[in-house]
This record gives structure tokens, sequence and C-alpha cells, in this order.
């Protein structure tokens, strides 16, 4: 049974009027449904799946005031999960407790399962409260946000705002996401995440010799992202030798957009064989052919200034 002390620490936390209850409640940066569907996941996923979703709630975009709101509502989020799953939390300058003991101890001898319990119950009350008899509404919410979260790149900064314990700082792909993928390298599939190369979605949907390609060349993937859009998305529909001549001579590339103007769809739309003329030598009359086809055809090469 929960002391009465432990009880009272709970309540002011979680009951009608508590501290993190009314931040949940009166938080206006997500609807309904999303409230609905994070608190169900703070009491039913571990701590690294949790903190990864998380990430995708956290919005560095907003402006002070809001931000402000937003870390405050994943602050609220995380104390239940903390609490029910017994997480590591930072204890002083350089040490961790169990969020339990921290939070408790010092009113009493400790029950992991009863407080897991007493948090869970609680946790049910508030999204209760919350619906208010709006079932079909959270619901339809909800399925929208776990749609929308195949394509939401997380943004971690939460976790320094939050001094979370150091390894906890780091972001990682939950276990049942990385079913096909390598698993002696899924902090280059983070990266690539992060990085809004690839998307969940897009993750979900990788061949064997994609995935390889992918993680084999991930930064120059990013380098890509960065200064031409390039995607996954956009290596899914390719060729797999073009996929990997545009990666494995991403400079070649850069240079060949940066210098000719060639826009990212004409770039994808060229063959192997033309891949490899305009990338030995983007002045060649051969590659003039293909980079300036309506210019070409239209007065010849000869009278064409080309820039």
């Amino acid at each position: 049974m929960l002391p009465k002390a432990h009880k009272e620490v709970l309540d002011g936390f979680f009951a009608e009027e508590g501290i993190y209850s009314e931040v949940i409640n009166e938080y206006t940066g997500c609807n309904l449904g999303t409230k609905i569907l994070y608190l169900e996941r703070s009491i039913s996923q571990d701590c690294d799946t949790f903190n990864y979703y998380l990430d995708m709630l956290h919005n560095r975009s907003l402006d002070r005031e809001q931000h402000q709101s937003n870390i405050e509502f994943v602050r609220a989020l995380k104390v239940i999960n903390d609490l029910c799953f017994n997480n590591n939390v930072k204890y002083g300058e350089h040490g961790l407790k169990r969020a339990q003991e921290h939070y408790l101890s010092a009113l009493g001898e400790v029950v992991p399962k009863d407080i897991k319990t007493a948090v869970e119950l609680m946790c049910i009350a508030l999204i209760i409260r919350i619906i208010n008899d709006d079932d079909a509404t959270a619901q339809l919410q909800k399925d929208a946000r776990i749609d929308a979260e195949l394509h939401i790149a997380g943004e971690p900064g939460w976790r320094l705002w939050l001094d979370l314990p150091q390894q906890q700082l780091f972001p990682k792909i939950p276990e049942f996401m990385l079913a096909g993928v390598s698993s002696s390298k899924p902090h280059l599939v983070m990266k690539l995440v992060y990085e809004k190369c690839l998307s969940l979605h897009e993750l979900q949907s990788l061949n064997k010799e994609l995935c390889s390609d992918i993680l084999e060349y991930s930064d120059e993937m990013i380098r890509l992202k960065k200064h031409i859009n390039l995607t996954v998305s956009h290596l899914l529909e390719l060729d797999p030798l073009v996929r990997k001549e545009l990666l494995q001579r991403y400079n070649d590339v850069l240079m060949l957009v940066k210098e000719h103007a060639m826009s990212l769809e004409t770039l994808l739309q060229l063959s192997i064989e033309q891949l490899h003329i305009v990338l030995h030598d983007p002045k060649s009359e051969a590659a003039m052919r293909i980079l300036y086809p309506d210019c070409y055809n239209a007065v010849g090469l000869n009278k064409v200034t080309f820039f």
C-alpha cells in the first residue's frame, strides 16, 4: 500500500490540481489527441523509446515564451515516465538516482511496484479528465499524429534544457524500428533521421541494398541534403548504379549543380551514362549536349556562351 506521504506528493504532481496535470491540461501547443497519445506512451514505453518520441514533441523554432511552455509540457510528461519506469535522474553535481528514490525516499520506504501502479492510475485519471467524453475526436487526432510522426525529424535539444543524465542525452532509435537495418550501425541511422535526410516512413521502407548504401555514405548524404536538398526519398527512385555514383562522387555532384545551375530534378533524371559524362568533364561537348539540350538544339553549340 502506498504511504500517505507518498500519495500526497504524487497528488501534488498528478491529481486534478497537481502542478504537472495543470501544465498538461493548459498546454495549447498540441491538440487533444496528441496529449492523450503522449500520456499513454508515458506509462507504456521504456525511457529511451519515450525520449525518442519526446524529441518529436520538442519545437525549438517557437518564440521564447512558447518554447518555454513547450519545454514545461515535455518536462511534465518526462516526470510521469521517469516515475513510472523508475528511470535514472540527475542528483547533485555528478550523481544519479532512481526517480522514485529522488522524489519520495525521504518520506519513507519506496516500493517501486506500488509507485508505478499509483502513477499509472493517476495518469489514466488525467486522460479521462482531458478527454471529457470527446473520445471520437481524440482518436482521430491520435491516428493523424501517428501518421504525421513518420515524417517528423526529432529535436533532442530539450534533453540539455532539462539536464538529463549523460546516457539519455544522445538519441536512440527504438529497437522495433531497426528491424531491417544493420544492428551494428544504428547511430548512423539516427544521424540521418536527425539531419532530416531520412524519415521514419522511409526507414521502414528501406531495402537491404539501399540501407547499405546510405549507411556507408551517411556523411555524403548529409552534405548533399544540406546543399542540394537530396533526401533518401529521392534515392529510393533511382537506379542503384546512379545512386552509388551520386554518393561516391558527391563533391563533383555539388560542383556540377553549383557551377552549371543544374536543378535537382534534372540531375535525378540522368542515366548512369549521362552522369558519367557530365561528372567527368562538364565542359565537354558531350556534357554540354546533356546540360543544355534546349540551347544546343536551338542555335548550335558553337553559338552559345556557357558560364
